[in-house]
């Protein structure tokens, strides 16, 4: 069987990609990556989320001052891009506020360091399985610095069998690294929330349980907590995780779903296209249940004019989460430009919800549909299809009139559609020139940890983007400190 590319992006089309449940929630473990107690799993961090998570166990150390101050970790982990994941992890042990440096501090080493994953892209070549779908990653912890306590590196394959993750790996540590050998993990998903977990990490053989809430559309709580039953080392016997994850547009997208009233009950099911199919010229195909087709729509009534229709169209593209809204007339039907404000993550997401906007808006078949994505202002991609396509295509058929059903472009400078085009909309829902916030972290090494454990430096920054040509824009900074600790101000 040749290679196979796994298509999904139906799921992008309903806008219903937030709502699928992972087969494993994700739960940063003590040593600072995404895994079962605390050995890692070949699953990383979702792409554009952030996590948190305290233990009260450090797995490689010994409790050096049990009866003073607290002993544990606190893990800071961002999905940076698809596939690739940066851990931050702080340890403690002792009395938190006294300063290690003085001979009188009762505490050992309050250690920072950082770690990332890689989860290879392997999953596109095989086809989609319930019983059977591997993934592969490999990491590194406590990476750089001259403080290398926790240092390991390790290749770690998972395959999702049903209800159920099975990991192994193997890894090399240095130092107090915590796996030197062969490791693996069990994870037996029981419901949506609750999965028990078992595993060797090649010092201990530990089992437990762990629990995930959806606390709001874009939140996820976890609670973990386990035992070892093996007495090998010095790694402490009962431990317990809690983390937050947030989800970035998440939310908004469940939003944007729920304002098309899309029913939670449809299913769909990737087409699987041969490897000899390019990616741009064709489009997955679905199942759907023929009472959950999307309903066909009259053409429109000879009374609206061409001007309703466009702003109809606008009006469309604005509540899928669109802005700078252009829209034209053209020869053979229309063409939409537009800024996917909430759909920045994923193009193909961005695509999926232009053409749910399309079918939802009842043209005729014959309308030849063109959507122009922009950023800035410019340009990025877009798809071509017609009315009668578009319906056909979400019923379930890949190709329309001897041609893919969608067809894809990457390069938009010049689209034949616009010959003639006559620009009835410009500029709806015009954001362009509306601050966008961005949240991202930022290290200080003007204190060490060994002043105090949490020192901060808080601040505030605003920015502004101008897009002024192709390929050039004006970009405004201001940062204002807001607050910060003593030991900021006089480290010495």
């Amino acid at each position: 069987m040749q290679p196979k590319l796994l298509a999904s992006m139906f799921a992008a089309v309903l806008g219903l990609v937030f709502t699928a449940v992972p087969a494993y929630a994700q739960q940063i473990s003590a040593p600072g990556y995404v895994g079962a107690i605390n050995t890692p799993i070949a699953l990383s961090m979702a792409h554009g989320s952030v996590a948190v998570s305290v233990t009260n166990s450090t797995p490689e150390l010994r409790r050096e001052f049990p009866d003073v101050g607290s002993f544990g970790g606190i893990n800071v982990g961002f999905g940076l891009l698809p596939g690739l994941d940066a851990v931050g992890r702080l340890t403690y042990d002792g009395d938190l506020n006294c300063d290690a440096y003085s001979g009188n501090c009762p505490a050992a080493t309050r250690d920072l360091s950082v770690g990332a994953k890689w989860q290879l892209p392997i999953e596109q070549f095989w086809p989609r399985s319930y019983f059977f779908k591997p993934h592969l990653a490999v990491g590194v912890t406590d990476y750089g610095g001259a403080a290398t306590h926790y240092r390991q590196k390790y290749a770690v394959a998972t395959v999702e069998a049903g209800p159920f993750l099975i990991s192994a790996g193997k890894s090399v540590s240095e130092a107090s690294g915590l796996m030197n050998g062969s490791f693996g993990s069990l994870i037996l998903k029981l419901t949506d929330e609750v999965s028990l977990l078992a595993e060797n990490d090649t010092r201990e053989l530990r089992a437990g349980l762990s629990w995930t809430h959806k606390v709001s559309p874009s939140m996820d709580l976890t609670v973990a907590m386990s035992k070892k039953f093996t007495d090998k080392s010095v790694q402490q016997s009962a431990q317990a995780t809690l983390g937050l994850s947030y989800f970035f547009g998440r939310g908004e997208r469940a939003a944007a779903a729920e304002r098309f009233s899309i029913p939670e009950s449809i299913t769909a099911q990737a087409n699987v296209l041969d490897d000899s199919t390019a990616a741009q010229d064709a489009a997955p195909r679905v199942e759907i249940s023929p009472a959950q087709v999307l309903p066909r729509q009259a053409p429109t009534e000879p009374t609206e004019t061409a001007l309703d229709t466009a702003q109809r169209l606008a009006d469309m593209f604005k509540a899928m989460g669109f802005s700078d809204i252009d829209v034209a007339k053209t020869p053979s039907g229309w063409m939409v430009q537009a800024e996917p404000r909430l759909w920045r993550q994923d193009r193909m997401d961005a695509l999926g919800a232009g053409l749910a906007a399309f079918v939802r808006s009842g043209l005729g078949d014959e309308s030849a549909l063109v959507l122009a994505l922009t950023y800035m202002g410019q340009r990025v991609g877009g798809m071509q299809t017609t009315g009668g396509c578009a319906r056909r295509y979400v019923e379930g058929q890949d190709r329309c009139d001897g041609q893919a059903a969608l067809q894809f472009f990457f390069d938009m400078e010049s689209i034949a559609q616009e010959q003639g085009a006559q620009w009835l909309v410009l500029d709806a829902n015009n954001k362009r020139f509306m601050p966008q916030i961005e949240i991202s972290p930022a290290a200080s090494y003007t204190a060490g940890t060994e002043f105090g454990l949490l020192d901060y430096s808080v601040g505030v920054t605003g920015g502004w983007e101008v897009p002024l040509a192709k390929g050039l824009q004006w970009q405004g900074f201001n940062a204002h400190l807001l607050s910060e600790t003593d030991d900021f101000k006089n480290p010495n």
